[in-house]
């Protein structure tokens, strides 16, 4: 019974083994560390003051993408367009990014939109702002997810006046969705007896 049980695991092993991954792909003009620091020029769409908006090299090494708007008096929008390899039907885009602030000052903002390039009045997300006096510096990674893996998909971000805001690391997957699955208790303690 024991050696059935152990074949059997490894078949079902072998079988999670065998099932399509779901392929990790960037963002078309986001792969900063290819291109020379100095002006954007990866492709995305720039509105506002474009001057604002360098490649610049990291600490770590490679480059990220540099929007300073600390001294704007309107807002800068850069806008990505990317795919999500439809890896699955009905599965969820997942986006993935670094962001840092370098500086803020009051009233300084950024927002996310996702699939939003006209109206950009609700945005999916608000970078959280530094907590403390300015200038300040905070950063993270975040996520941003799109009910849709297929076609085309935009993301913009919205620095407003007085931000100064680093990007890198962008990344896309599409995402299965997994049933729901009721099982009672005592048959899953059966199937590991």
């Amino acid at each position: 019974m024991k050696t059935l049980r152990t074949n059997l695991s490894r078949l079902v092993l072998l079988a999670l083994l065998a099932l399509p991954a779901a392929a990790m792909a960037g963002i078309q003009g986001a792969d900063f560390d290819n291109m020379p620091v100095g002006p954007y020029q990866g492709g995305a769409t720039i509105w506002g003051d474009p001057s604002t908006v360098n490649v610049v090299p990291s600490a770590s090494g490679g480059n990220f993408l540099h929007i300073d708007n600390s001294g704007g008096s309107s807002p800068v929008y850069v806008t990505f367009t990317y795919d999500c390899d439809n890896t699955y039907d009905d599965a969820i885009c997942n986006i993935e990014y670094d962001y840092f602030f370098v500086a803020w000052w009051w009233g300084a903002y950024v927002g996310v939109y996702v699939d939003d390039p006209d109206a950009l009045d609700d945005p999916d997300d608000w970078l959280q702002m530094p907590v403390g006096i300015p200038p300040s510096t905070s950063g993270g990674d975040n996520s941003e997810n799109e009910p849709d893996c297929e076609g085309q998909h935009t993301i913009t971000f919205v620095v407003g006046p007085g931000a100064e805001l680093e990007l890198d690391n962008f990344e896309t997957e599409c995402l299965d969705t997994v049933a729901n699955e009721n099982v009672e208790w005592g048959t899953l303690k059966s199937m590991y007896r």
